[in-house]
């Protein structure tokens, strides 16, 4: 059914239109799409074809060259786009976007050239509510996670409702947390049987574990993302003496493997509030951060993370691939998921404040890709 096709040419229309370009000619799904190149903006004619061509509402989305790897996030997406006015309005906003000075500072921040010349991917919006991620994990490599939610319910709701978390290994097969949003577990390993189909497909790089966003009821594929290099998890042991009265941090989803005897960095501290409202991250010596908490959704442009090695989130294994978790998960070069932290006076974990976490100004870290932890120096 699918067909080999050569690596995504990303500096051609960026990362996202040119990752949908190329799952479609693979025969892959995806929404309905045009694929608008900086030149094609500023030509009416281009713009009113592409618009009437497709089913309405749409959905109009930012690509750039560097989105791969750093505009996670940054360039806006505009939903339910109905009229040909809404069209222009949301590529005026995306164009304004793409050279702000805001994305300027974080294309320095990640190490990329900054230049405003940004695409545009204009697609059927999606039926589907049910929504998620999928990741095979970088260093555990038999394993894929995929993690979904009735994202209409999620964004309506007072309460949240919790992700699914659904994973495959390959000795223990498929299981999820829950059976719920009404997707049975054929179309789960359908889903997985698609995203192996990817991988094997010759048009992402076979180094890297990509992330696949994905509408589920249903199925398609709405962004395709490297996320770390693959490399096997080493063997050896983590240190765990959390039974004593040492303050300790451990979990056991991670990415990013230390040398054996760890990594010794200064940690800072400080909650999702903090760093949404303009908090500034150290500059410029490596450093680890603690979040008091997780991150609910991404942090604006303007937060540089500048020499950022670790960090560690309270985010829940069900749902680390959100959005709001993942451009931190992607720039650390060691990373914690759902951290346990023992010793530090309180009994229930998620409600650590900043300061608990003073024992760890300065520490060590360790990860071998399958464990880690935290300990003070």
């Amino acid at each position: 059914m699918f067909k080999e096709g050569p690596p995504i040419p990303i500096d051609r229309g960026g990362g996202k239109l040119e990752g949908i370009r190329a799952l479609e000619e693979a025969g892959f799904p995806v929404p309905k799409s045009r694929y608008l190149y900086y030149p094609d903006l500023g030509r009416p004619n281009i713009l009113g074809a592409a618009f009437r061509d497709l089913p309405k509402p749409l959905i109009v989305r930012g690509s750039h060259e560097n989105d791969m790897h750093g505009y996670i996030d940054v360039l806006p997406t505009v939903r339910d786009v109905t009229t040909e006015e809404d069209l222009a309005s949301a590529i005026r906003l995306i164009k304004e976007t793409a050279s702000s000075k805001e994305l300027q500072m974080h294309a320095a921040d990640w190490g990329q050239s900054f230049t405003p010349e940004v695409h545009v991917l204009l697609q059927e919006q999606s039926k589907s509510n049910i929504a998620g991620s999928m990741l095979r994990h970088p260093h555990v490599m038999d394993r894929v996670d995929m993690q979904y939610i009735d994202r209409k319910e999620y964004r309506e709701s007072d309460w949240k409702p919790v992700h699914t978390l659904a994973r495959y290994t390959d000795d223990q097969g498929l299981w999820q947390t829950h059976e719920d949003w009404g997707i049975t577990r054929d179309q789960i390993s359908d889903a997985m049987k698609i995203y192996r189909e990817v991988e094997a497909s010759g048009i992402i790089d076979p180094d890297w574990v990509y992330q696949m966003e994905i509408g589920l009821n249903p199925f398609l594929i709405y962004q395709l993302r490297p996320f770390k290099r693959r490399e096997p998890a080493k063997r050896f042991p983590i240190p765990q003496s959390y039974k004593t009265t040492d303050p300790i941090i451990t979990s056991n989803l991670v990415f990013g493997i230390t040398p054996e005897e760890g990594l010794a960095l200064n940690f800072v501290s400080m909650d999702s509030v903090s760093l949404y409202h303009g908090y500034e991250l150290p500059d410029p010596n490596p450093y680890g951060l603690i979040l008091a908490g997780r991150m609910y959704e991404s942090l604006p442009a303007r937060v540089q993370y500048r020499n950022l090695k670790a960090y560690a989130t309270t985010g829940h294994e069900h749902d680390y691939l959100e959005h709001g978790e993942y451009r931190l998960l992607k720039r650390a070069d060691i990373a914690m998921v759902n951290y346990h932290a023992f010793n530090l006076g309180e009994s229930r974990r998620s409600y650590h404040q900043p300061e608990n976490f003073k024992p760890f100004e300065r520490a060590r870290i360790w990860s071998n890709g399958d464990d880690a932890s935290i300990l003070p120096e």
